[in-house]
């Protein structure tokens, strides 16, 4: 229920002015990580407003195959064992994946 104020009229909580979408989204990093090594990968929101924001640390993220690859709410990623998997990050209504290989660096070369 609405407050209202001495002449009788409700007052309703104001919506913020600038409520910004998000246009497009999308995760960066490496292709390819060595087993037992570690990666950073960022989120990056494109705003309605043309701005960008980086958005990894409100972004959810996951493996999908976390026995390869895993990585945590930062995006920073471990490789485990030779593999492939594709992580994912999700933020607001957006989702964005990138492909990952854990293979040795001598067959990156």
């Amino acid at each position: 229920m609405a407050a209202c104020d001495p002449g009788g009229t409700p007052n309703f909580p104001s919506q913020p002015a600038n409520i910004l979408s998000v246009m497009s989204f999308e995760v960066t990093g490496p292709g390819t990580v060595p087993p037992g090594g570690t990666a950073k990968f960022t989120a990056t929101a494109r705003m309605s407003d043309g701005t960008t924001r980086d958005v990894t640390a409100e972004a959810t993220w996951r493996s999908s195959a976390q026995s390869v690859l895993s990585i945590d709410a930062a995006g920073l990623a471990v490789a485990h064992e030779r593999g492939e998997t594709d992580l994912a990050a999700d933020y607001r209504t957006r989702r964005s994946t990138r492909n990952v290989i854990v293979v040795s660096a001598a067959a990156t070369g």
